[in-house]
Parts: C-alpha cells; structure tokens; sequence
C-alpha cells in the first residue's frame, strides 16, 4: 500500500507567498484599509480510498508467493521421482501455476531420471524405469507406481501383470483362493487409465491400487500381456507383449 507524501515544504512556502501579498496590498492601502494579517491553513493530509478488491489481490499474491515458496522448498529436498510427479501434479493444479517451481521440477526431474537404468517391457515400443509400492496415509490402500518411456504409440489396450511371490513363512498371507490354485504367489492384473491405446510419447506414470497387498515383502515380476482370442472374439490365452522383469524384493512405503 502506498502513502501520498505531503510536501510540507511547498505548503509552507505558499503561505509565505499568500502572507507577503497581503502586507504589501495593506502597506499600499494603508490610508484607506485597516491592516489584517492573512495566513494559509495546510490542507488536511488524505490517504487514497483501497478498495476491498484491491485488498484480496494483496492477500492472494500473498497467499501464492507462500505456495511457490513452499513447493520450492519441496522440490529441492525432493530425492523420489514419484513424490516429485506428485508435486508436478500440485502445481498444475493450482489456480495460477508458478513457472519457477516448474521449471525447478523439470530440473529435478533429469537429475533424479539419470538413476534409472531403462528396460524394454513393450517390444520396441515402451522402456520400464522404475516401481514402487505405497500405502496411502488418506485412505490405507496400498498402490503401485509404475515409470514408463513410451518410445513409439501403441494402438492395443494391454493389461500390465504384477506377480509377487513370498517366502514359506508368509504363505498363508496370500489370499485363500490363490492358495487352492497352488500359487505361492499374488498376482496383480491391471488395466492402465488411461489405456496403453492413448499413452504418447513421452515418460508415463500408473498408479493403480494393488488389492488385498500384505505387510510383507514380495518378489516381483513385471510384465505387459493381451489375450489372444478365437475367432469368436473371445480370449483363449495370454500373450506377452515382451519379456517378463524382475523387480526384486519390494514391500509396500507409507506415503
């Protein structure tokens, strides 16, 4: 907000005038006038009118100068790809994202990429970069997290397949139904939103939530399947759409 500043000095210097014009005019008509002295009040000093309008704006520049300070803050101390998608997130969804935190999200973002050794999971199409496991503080599911370089467009819909086999001692961990088939493994079938069909080209994020997950560590595998289907349309087998990947052992974070 902004103060007119009075000059006192002009004032002053104006009523000295206005005061020396008046002697002189008495001194000249002295015979005929009888002498007053004149003086010059200062104008009351005014502030300009702020409208209320004016004061939002203040406070919403305010209000968003924290916001970009904050996620700035974040991103530099950001050293997981996936909570930096997040924040890339974030700030898009903003009434008015900020340039600088994108910009510094970008920057983040090649630096922590360079960690990430990539495999082909499409044949000639897509790369896997990386995976994790998180359980969500808001509502206790626990989700995957997938990275993908799309090299080419697809034009299938493929259903991404994690399976995840435990150890003897955590068998009975693995749902029933999966136990009565012989698995000693869960399997996670999952179909991308959007589907593979629409992916560009470009690095890709999944996030799906993995059912019926335990607090336990899994070995998983990782691969992209079709079902082959007859001539009837409907599927007799599945396909892979390239190799199968060993992730290692993973168990779910807590975001």
């Amino acid at each position: 907000m902004k103060k007119i500043q009075i000059n006192i000095g002009f004032y002053s210097r104006l009523a000295q005038c206005l005061a020396l014009g008046c002697t002189l005019t008495a001194l000249a008509c002295k015979d005929t006038l009888p002498q007053r002295s004149k003086t010059t009040a200062l104008p009351p000093e005014t502030k300009p009118a702020i409208s209320h309008e004016a004061e939002k704006k203040d406070d919403s520049n305010s209000v968003k100068k924290d916001e970009d300070s904050g996620l700035l803050t974040d991103v530099k101390a950001c050293e997981d790809i996936f909570e930096l998608y997040a924040l890339r997130e974030a700030n898009q969804q903003r009434e008015h994202p900020s340039d600088a935190v994108a910009q510094a999200i970008h920057e983040k973002w090649s630096t922590l990429l360079a960690n990430y050794k990539p495999q082909e999971i499409i044949t000639g199409k897509v790369d896997f970069l990386t995976f994790e496991m998180r359980k969500s503080n808001e509502d206790g599911k626990c989700y995957g997290w997938w990275l993908f370089d799309v090299k080419q467009p697809m034009n299938s819909d493929y259903t991404l397949q994690l399976l995840g086999s435990v150890d003897a001692t955590n068998l009975d961990k693995i749902p029933q139904r999966f136990r009565d088939w012989g698995y000693k493994y869960q399997p996670w079938n999952i179909n991308p939103q959007p589907p593979t069909s629409q992916w560009q080209t470009s690095l890709h994020v999944v996030r799906a939530e993995l059912e019926e997950t335990q607090d336990i560590p899994y070995n998983c595998t990782l691969r992209f399947f079709y079902n082959e289907k007859d001539s009837q349309g409907k599927p007799i087998k599945q396909a892979s759409c390239g190799p199968t990947l060993r992730l290692g052992w993973n168990a779910y974070l807590v975001e």
